[in-house]
């Protein structure tokens, strides 16, 4: 069963919350940062929806191993930061697990088993992809699609560190699209 701790409110009016579910994770947002916030609305198994919605959510911090849900960060847009590791072996559909994530900076997914998209991220680093597509399950296809500007960056000859992530990438049978 999933529980929701709330740890205190600070004197910004931040409140600290945990949940727990097969795993733990951390959240620091403000006490009215969400619209909804019904985790494992959907789910059996995974956070499915767990932070639909948050849009003030600006990081969060993962504990241990944790498997995240398809909508799990949707409408998330000052979402910057995932501490620690998501873990998407189980997933059959990531597409639209950071739908409207514009601020995602730093995101760590091992196991990645589906096609996935940041098309709303032009902030992602090249370490969140480096680390993506080096942990990715290379057993079939994949198909990362990104923001325009981080597709420049990758199909740009002269930036060396983000082009020689497609020979990376090619190697686990992963390709990079845009939209």
């Amino acid at each position: 069963a999933q529980t929701i701790y709330k740890l205190g409110t600070n004197s910004e009016g931040y409140m600290n919350l945990k949940y727990r579910f097969r795993s733990n994770l951390w959240a620091t947002m403000p006490a009215t940062a969400c619209r909804t916030f019904m985790p494992m609305r959907y789910c059996q198994s995974d956070w499915n929806s767990a932070f639909y919605g948050c849009s003030k959510l600006e990081a969060l911090n993962i504990i241990g191993e944790c498997t995240v849900g398809y909508h799990c960060f949707w409408e998330c847009s000052s979402l910057k930061e995932i501490k620690g590791e998501i873990w998407a072996l189980s997933l059959s559909s990531t597409t639209d697990m950071f739908y409207h994530c514009y601020a995602l900076e730093h995101v760590s997914i091992k196991y990645l088993a589906c096609n996935i998209s940041f098309r709303n991220s032009p902030l992602l680093s090249l370490d969140s992809f480096k680390f993506i597509v080096t942990y990715a399950n290379a057993t079939s296809p994949k198909t990362i699609t990104v923001h325009d500007d981080v597709y420049a960056k990758l199909t740009d000859e002269t930036n060396t560190e983000w082009h020689a992530l497609l020979a990376l990438a090619a190697q686990k049978n992963i390709t990079f699209a845009t939209v």
